[in-house]
C-alpha cells in the first residue's frame, strides 16, 4: 500500500514537471513562430522541435551534468538575440529564413564554447560567480521579466472579463503555492493549471471568450508533418547553419554571458534540493559543459537555445520535493510528446495567460533567493553601492526605447539592450574594480 502511494505521489510530481516544463517551452516558441512569419503549420513543427530539445535537454543535464531537477527551458538571452537579429537583417533586406540560418550556426558555436568552458575553465568560473553576482542575477531575473508577466496574463484575452479570469488563476495558483494542505501545496502548479485551462474552456464555451485567441484555448494544428502516430520532427528547422564571422562572434559572446545563468540556477536549485554547499561549484561546471550539449541539441533542431532554469528552485521550494525520478520521467515526456503532432497540438492550445500566472507565482520565489545569496554581504556602503549599482543599471536599461541602441553593432546591441545581462556583467566587473575598498570593509 505505502508503495502504491509512493509511485501514486510520484506520478504526480512528474505531471507537476511536465506541466512547468511545457508552461517554460511553450510561449517563446509560439512568439518567435509569428515574428518570422511562419505560417500555423510552420509554427506547431517549430513548437514540437522546441518540445523535443527541451526534454532532451533536461535528460541530458539530470543523467549526466548537474544530475539535478532543473527544468531546461529556451533562454531569455537567446530569445532577444532571435528577434533583434531579425529585426537588424530586416532593414537590409535579408529574408528570415537567412536570418534563422545565422543564428542556427549561432547556437552551434555558442554550444562548443559552453562545453570548452565548462569542461576547462572549472575554477576559474566558480570564482567569477560569486554569492555576490549570483545575487544580482537572482534579483534581476524575475524584476526584468514582471513586465512580460503582467502583460502575459492579459495577453489578447479580448475582455475585462478574461483579464479578470487570468488574474485569478494567479490568486488561485498563490493560494494553493501557500497552502497549509501538502496535497494543494506540493502540486501547486498542477491545480492551478487544471483550474485556469478549466475556466477559460468554459468563458469560451458560454461565449464570454473569443475561442482560439493568444488567451484562448485554442491549438495550433499539428504542423504539416504526419498527423497519426509517432513523428520526430527534423533538424535544422531554417536550413543548413549559415556560419559567417559576427555569427560565431555573436555566438560565443552569448554563450560566455549565459554562463552566468547556468551558474545562479544550479547553485540556488541545488540550495532548495538540500545539496552541501561543497558539491555545488562541481555541479555547476558539469551543468555548464552539459549546456553545451543542450545549445547543439538546439541548434541541430533550429530552435532557441535551451538552458537551465532557476524557476526550478521555486517549484522544489513550494513543493517540498526534488525527486529526480519523476523529472526525468517529465523529461523523458517532454521528448516523446514532441514527435506527436495531434498531442502538441492539443497541449499548445494551453491558455497562455494560465501559463503566465502559475510561472508569475513561481518567480516570486526568486527574490527571496537571491536575498539569500547577498545576506552573507556585509552591509557596508561599498558593498550596497556595488549591488545598488548593479541592479539599478540592470532594470534601467529595461525601460529605454527599442531604437536607443540602434547605434551599436548587432553583436553588442544584442548584449548592451538586455538588462538582465548588463546587471551581471556590472556585478562582475564592480566585484574585482572595488576589490580593495570591499576587502578592507569585509
Amino acid at each position: 500500500m505505502r508503495r502504491a502511494e509512493a509511485w501514486g505521489r510520484r506520478g504526480l510530481l512528474a505531471l507537476q514537471w511536465f506541466w512547468m516544463m511545457l508552461a517554460n517551452a511553450l510561449v517563446v516558441p509560439l512568439v518567435v513562430g509569428h515574428a518570422f512569419g511562419l505560417s500555423p503549420a510552420e509554427t506547431a513543427r517549430f513548437l514540437s522541435a522546441t518540445f523535443v530539445a527541451s526534454g532532451l535537454g533536461a535528460l541530458v543535464q539530470g543523467l549526466f551534468g548537474h544530475r539535478l531537477p532543473i527544468i531546461e527551458g529556451p533562454a531569455g538571452l537567446w530569445w532577444n538575440v532571435f528577434l533583434l537579429a531579425l529585426e537588424t537583417n530586416a532593414a537590409f533586406g535579408v529574408p528570415p529564413e537567412a536570418v534563422g540560418r545565422k543564428l542556427t550556426a549561432a547556437m552551434l558555436a555558442g554550444g562548443v564554447a559552453l562545453f570548452v568552458l565548462g569542461r576547462r575553465g572549472r575554477l576559474a568560473l566558480s570564482r567569477l560567480f560569486t554569492p555576490f553576482v549570483r545575487g544580482v542575477f537572482m534579483l534581476v531575473l524575475p524584476l526584468s521579466m514582471s513586465g512580460t508577466f503582467v502583460r502575459g496574463l492579459f495577453w489578447d484575452v479580448g475582455s475585462p472579463l478574461g483579464g479578470a479570469a487570468a488574474l485569478s488563476v494567479a490568486v488561485v495558483a498563490l493560494g494553493f503555492a501557500l497552502s497549509r494542505r501538502p496535497v494543494l501545496r506540493a502540486y501547486y502548479a498542477l491545480w492551478s493549471v487544471v483550474y485556469g485551462w478549466a475556466l477559460f474552456a468554459a468563458l469560451e464555451a458560454a461565449g464570454l471568450l473569443r475561442p482560439g485567441g493568444a488567451g484562448g484555448s485554442g491549438g495550433t494544428g499539428t504542423g504539416g508533418f504526419s498527423e497519426r502516430g509517432f513523428s520526430f520532427p527534423g533538424l535544422f528547422f531554417f536550413g543548413p547553419p549559415e556560419a559567417d564571422p559576427a555569427a560565431i562572434v555573436l555566438g560565443v559572446v552569448t554563450a560566455i554571458v549565459l554562463l552566468s545563468n547556468v551558474y545562479a540556477s544550479v547553485f540556488v536549485t541545488a540550495e532548495a534540493a538540500g545539496v552541501p554547499a561543497e558539491e555545488r561549484p562541481a555541479r555547476a561546471a558539469r551543468g555548464a559543459w552539459a549546456s553545451g550539449v543542450s545549445h547543439v541539441l538546439s541548434g541541430a533542431f533550429g530552435v532557441v537555445g535551451t538552458v537551465p532554469l532557476s524557476i526550478s528552485a521555486g517549484v522544489i521550494r513550494l513543493s517540498g520535493s526534488a525527486d529526480r525520478g519523476a523529472f526525468l520521467a517529465a523529461a523523458a515526456g517532454m521528448g516523446l510528446v514532441g514527435g506527436f503532432p495531434p498531442v502538441v497540438g492539443w497541449l499548445a492550445g494551453m491558455p497562455p495567460a494560465v501559463g503566465y500566472a502559475v510561472l508569475w507565482v513561481t518567480f516570486t520565489q526568486l527574490v527571496g533567493f537571491g536575498l539569500e545569496e547577498l545576506k552573507g554581504l556585509p552591509a557596508t556602503p561599498a558593498w550596497t553601492a556595488a549591488v545598488g549599482l548593479s541592479v539599478m543599471l540592470g532594470v534601467g536599461l529595461l525601460f529605454l526605447p527599442p531604437d536607443a541602441l540602434g547605434a551599436l553593432p548587432p553583436a553588442i546591441r544584442g548584449i548592451a539592450g538586455n538588462g538582465l545581462i548588463v546587471a551581471v556583467l556590472a556585478a562582475i566587473g564592480l566585484e574585482r574594480l572595488m576589490a580593495p575598498i570591499l576587502r578592507r570593509e569585509g
